[in-house]
Parts: C-alpha cells; sequence; structure tokens
C-alpha cells in the first residue's frame, strides 16, 4: 500500500516550519549579524593608531559571540578561521574563545579537534579551562559511547574539583546504557557531598534506575523517600522513575497516586503520562472513568497531557481501541458525570493521523485496523471537532485525504475535497495529498479539476510533477497542465484543451501568436528576439493577443474593462487597482507595434 503524505511537524493550524529549520534559521541569522559586528571591529582596529583596551575588549567579545553562534552549527573551520583573525590583529583569545572552539569540534563530531584544543587551553599561561570545558568533552564521549574514556575524564575533572550536576548527569546518563556500569554509577553517586554540590531531579532519578536495573527496588524507593534531604520537590524525572519501581513490584495504586501527587504540583511529562497508561494495561475504560475521578477532584488535565496519554495508548494498543477511549474521553464517564475534557486540535489530530496511518501498533492491532474503513473514522471525528467547536486545521484534513486514498474510493475522496475546500484554506501539501491519491487510482479527471481548483498564489507545479509521475501512460495526453485565467475569452480555453500537454510556447511564439512568418516584419523580429517583459500567456486577454492596436475589447468601455484579476484574490474578482487609466497605460505600444 502507497505511502501516506504526512506533515513533518505536529498537527497545527497551517503547517508552520518545522521547530528545527526555525532554529537553524534563527542560527544562521545570529551568525550574519555576529559577523557584521566583527567585521566593524577589525576596521576600527586597523584605522586606530593607539592602543585602545577598551576597544581590544569589545572586538574580542564581538569575535567570541560569533565563534559561539558558528559554532552551534558545527562550522568548526569558519570558528578557527576567526581565531586566527584575531591572532592577526593582536587579540588574545580567552576561556570563551576556547570553549567555543571545543564546542565546534564536538558539535561536528571531531574529538581529534576537541582534545587539541583542550590541550592547547591546558598549556596556556593566563587561561584555565572551566567546568564547561571538561563537560563539553564529555558529552562528547558520550555521545560516542566511550565509557572508558569519560570515566578518565571524569576522574580529572574530580581531581580538579570542578565537578557539578550537568557533569553527574552526563556521566550517569552514559553509564545507564550498560547494566555492568550501574553499579559503577551508584559509588560514584554515594561519594558526592550534597552540601558543597546541588544536584537537581535528574541526577536521583538515574541513580533511582541504576538500583532498578540491578534488581534493587526497595533502595530506589528509600532514595525516593530521601527526596528533602539534598533539597529537592517532586519532579517529573523522579515520579517517573519511582512509577516504574512501584510497576515493578505490582504496586500499581502506589504509582497512581505519585502521579496524582505530582499533577498537583506541576504537569508531567510524556514518559509520565505514558507510566500512567502502562499502569492500567489493556483496562482502557477504567482509565477514562480513572481520569474523570481525578478531574472531579480539581486534577486539571492539560490538552497536552492528554495527548501523550492518547499516544501511548495508540503505540501500545492500536487505533481502534483507541477511538474507544476518546469517545470515552468525549462522551462523558457513566461513573462520574462530569462535562467534557479540555480537547484541542491537536489531540484530535493525533487519532486520525493514527487512524489513516500504516503500522500504527503491533501486528495484531495492525491486522485489525485494515479491517475496517478509516475514511469514515476520520470523518466521525472531524465532524466531532465541528461539533465542539474546534477549528478544523490542515493537519487531520491531510491525514484524512490519506485515509480515503487508503479506502481507493476516487468518488468519496473527491466529494470530501470538494465539500472541505470552501471551509478550510488548503495548501500545496494538501492539493498534492489528493492529486496523488487520484492519480495512483487513474482517474485523470478529478486530478484535472484539482489542478483547476488550485489558486493561482500556490504553484501547481509540483502537484503536475507527482500527477506525471504516477498516472498511467495511457492516461497523460489527457492531463491538463495549465491553468486558465477567468478572464480567458472562449477561443482560449478551446485551444488549450485541444494542446493538452504539448510544450509551452517560447517568449517569441506568445508575442507572435496568430501571425504566420511572412507576415511579420523584419523590424518586428528584430524587436521579437531582444529580452523584454512578456506579459504571461495564461493571463492575456484574447483581443490583446491579435489586435494590439486595438484600444479597447469589441462592445465594452474602458472604464468597465478590466485589464487583469488579482493574483491573490478569488477566481471571478477584479483587482480594485484596475482603472480606465491604468489599462491605457498597460496598453502603451511597444517598439515591437509602432503606432503609425
Amino acid at each position: 500500500m502507497a505511502k501516506p503524505h504526512e506533515r513533518s511537524d505536529s498537527p497545527a493550524q497551517h503547517s508552520p516550519p518545522s521547530v528545527a529549520k526555525q532554529k537553524k534559521l534563527k542560527q544562521k541569522q545570529q551568525s550574519a549579524k555576529a559577523a557584521k559586528q566583527v567585521e566593524a571591529k577589525f576596521r576600527q582596529l586597523e584605522l586606530s593608531t593607539s592602543v585602545d583596551s577598551s576597544l581590544r575588549a569589545s572586538s574580542t567579545i564581538a569575535c567570541n559571540k560569533l565563534i559561539a553562534a558558528e559554532a552551534r552549527q558545527g562550522h568548526l573551520e569558519q570558528v578557527e578561521q576567526v581565531l586566527q583573525d584575531m591572532r592577526c590583529h593582536c587579540l588574545q583569545p580567552d576561556i570563551y574563545t576556547y570553549n567555543g572552539l571545543i564546542h565546534a569540534a564536538v558539535k561536528a563530531n571531531n574529538a581529534r579537534a576537541a582534545k587539541k584544543w583542550l590541550q592547547e587551553l591546558q598549556e596556556h599561561p593566563s587561561v584555565q579551562p572551566d567546568v564547561t570545558s571538561f563537560n563539553t568533552i564529555l558529552s562528547l564521549y558520550c555521545k560516542s559511547n566511550r565509557i572508558a574514556d569519560a570515566l578518565e575524564l571524569f576522574e580529572d575533572i574530580k581531581r580538579r574539583q570542578l565537578a557539578d550536576r550537568v557533569t553527574y548527569n552526563t556521566l550517569f546518563g552514559l553509564l545507564l546504557r550498560d547494566t555492568q556500569h550501574c553499579q559503577t554509577g551508584i559509588d560514584i553517586f554515594k561519594a558526592i557531598d550534597p552540601t558543597t554540590t546541588q544536584l537537581d531531579g535528574t541526577t536521583i532519578a538515574y541513580v533511582m534506575k541504576f538500583y532498578l536495573r540491578l534488581e534493587q527496588p526497595a533502595n530506589s524507593l528509600m532514595l525516593f523517600s530521601n527526596l528533602p534531604t539534598y533539597r529537592l520537590e517532586l519532579c517529573s524525572q523522579t515520579t517517573n522513575a519511582a512509577m516504574l519501581t512501584y510497576l515493578e513490584v505490582n504496586e500499581v495504586q502506589d504509582a497512581r497516586n505519585v502521579f496524582v501527587q505530582l499533577a498537583r504540583q506541576t504537569r508531567p511529562d510524556e514518559a509520565t503520562c505514558t507510566s500512567l497508561v502502562t499502569s492500567f494495561g489493556d483496562k482502557l475504560e477504567a482509565f477514562a472513568d480513572w481520569l474523570h475521578e481525578r478531574r472531579s477532584e480539581g486534577i486539571v488535565f492539560t490538552p497536552c497531557m492528554l495527548g501523550y496519554m492518547l499516544k501511548a495508548v495508540i503505540a501500545k494498543h492500536g487505533s481502534l481501541l483507541a477511538e474507544q477511549f476518546m469517545a470515552r474521553l468525549t462522551g462523558g464517564s457513566k461513573v462520574v458525570k462530569m462535562a467534557q475534557f479540555d480537547l484541542d486540535a491537536i489531540v484530535f489530530g493525533i487519532l486520525i493521523q493514527a487512524i489513516a496511518s500504516e503500522g500504527d501498533a503491533s501486528t495484531t492491532a495492525v491486522a485489525e485496523d485494515h479491517s475496517q474503513q478509516r475514511g469514515p473514522r476520520c470523518r466521525f471525528w472531524l465532524r466531532k471537532m465541528v461539533a465542539m467547536g474546534i477549528s478544523i486545521p490542515l493537519a487531520p484534513l491531510t491525514s484524512f485525504m490519506n485515509a480515503l486514498g487508503n479506502d481507493g474510493d476516487a468518488n468519496v475522496l473527491m466529494t470530501e475535497f470538494r465539500a472541505w475546500q470552501p471551509l478550510v484554506e488548503f495548501d500545496e501539501l494538501m492539493y498534492k495529498t489528493a492529486v496523488s491519491w487520484l492519480s495512483k487510482m487513474g482517474e485523470v479527471g478529478y486530478v484535472n479539476e484539482v489542478l483547476a481548483a488550485m489558486p493561482m498564489h500556490i504553484s501547481a507545479s509540483r502537484c503536475v510533477g507527482t500527477a506525471r509521475q504516477q498516472l498511467p501512460p495511457a492516461l497523460l495526453p489527457q492531463l491538463k497542465t495549465r491553468r486558465q485565467s477567468p478572464h480567458a475569452s472562449p477561443t482560449t480555453r478551446r485551444r488549450s484543451e485541444a494542446q493538452g500537454r504539448q510544450q509551452q510556447p517560447s517568449r517569441q511564439q506568445r508575442h507572435h501568436h496568430g501571425r504566420s512568418a511572412h507576415q511579420t516584419m523584419p523590424s518586428q523580429q528584430h524587436h521579437a528576439q531582444q529580452s523584454r517583459p512578456v506579459h504571461d500567456y495564461a493571463w492575456t486577454p484574447a483581443y490583446q493577443r491579435h489586435s494590439p492596436r486595438l484600444a479597447t475589447p469589441p462592445g465594452l468601455q474602458p472604464s468597465a474593462t478590466p485589464f487583469k484579476a488579482d493574483r491573490h484574490s478569488p477566481p471571478g474578482s477584479v483587482s480594485r487597482s484596475d482603472s480606465a487609466t491604468n489599462w491605457r497605460r498597460q496598453r502603451a505600444p511597444s517598439p515591437a507595434h509602432p503606432r503609425s
């Protein structure tokens, strides 16, 4: 079965750029801004006649900002080039400069360069490495799973008395990967002096998992009860570790009580919500009733928490049981009569995407899901969203189109496409999804209808390319790849339909459309060969192409004649800027057609 078109981001209103793309773009902007500042500082240093300490200090700070910006992107060569430029301008690198160099080497996964800069920093006469320098190298060892090198570096950090909670958390996360080193992690934790080193919940959670790996749940729960000794409060990390420990010893009620205790203080994270779902097993109705009861006690379940729980239910039990769980939440409970939960479009989008996608759970659940029609199930939840007053974003609609495509009914897919298009502003991915499924079904007529329905501000090139790749070769001549202007004449429409998939005319052909070779004057041929702006063929009225001397179209007045439609307005509308004066200005004589 074909792979559905899925959105890379989480369900949202209009599928904005992903977080990773936004972060990368922001980093590039910061680098460009820092580079301009460094260039200005270097220019001031070159023009200065005396040694100005404040100017050198500000120049070093500017260079460090540029190094940090480039290091976050892993550009090791650019960072090293900045260091060379600093030395050329007689600027001395400081601890932030070397930390930036080490960070860039770690981001580039270059252990040799990281060790080289750390060694140079240790040999520097006036600058010494700090805890950030060693923690950065330690994170590199964790990425490459080099436990022996990490332990050796930790001994060096401990000897320098620079270890902090970041050091311990990084090392414990590496040791937890191998059960043989869990006892080593416990020994390191027992040697920590809590009066000099401030730990956090992540450190305690790692140690609790060490005990759990070594089958010592009693020690894990004892450490959990001693959180006030370390001046720590309950957090998601320690709660999740405690819930896993209680589930290991079959103390299910205690695990749920710990979750309730955390939910009264702060919002649990995804791992904690997943552990709560695990505590109920396959008793999803009892789980929904439990949520209603806890809500009646004043516990707030945010849409984010409900989304985490729904994702865990889908991963463990499949989309069919997840629908039953969702129906129990939205329809109320038989045990406690309560209002509906605070659900949003993201929660419904997770469920609809699970229904439409393939391989959403184990083999048994997937086989059971395939026995059901996915399109009607997605339609039910979309209507549920409308009934609850939730605006429909594009991501669930795209999943709905994928579900209809998996069902293989082109008529139903096109019917739903026509029904939803006036209600929601579709984007390019939505049109491409519909074109892809209809092309696989061989419905070239529906494909042409979808292409014709695309607004002019959305490019149709990708959709046309998808249709050409997936349509059978015998149906390619029937594919209409060009959209017509709402002001195109019937003759133009018939000519475009007859051309089919023929190659678009060139600039010269579009300019001399309707003229034969012997009717074109040499002066006109000379001007036509020059590069000059030409009106888009699809948007040029027939009277403008065939009769350039004609001042107004036959039977129309200049004041009532629109020159062109606004490309951002719906078909049939006219731009407000199209006036008679503007139309005459656009119809000024060109060099190729001099007036007599």
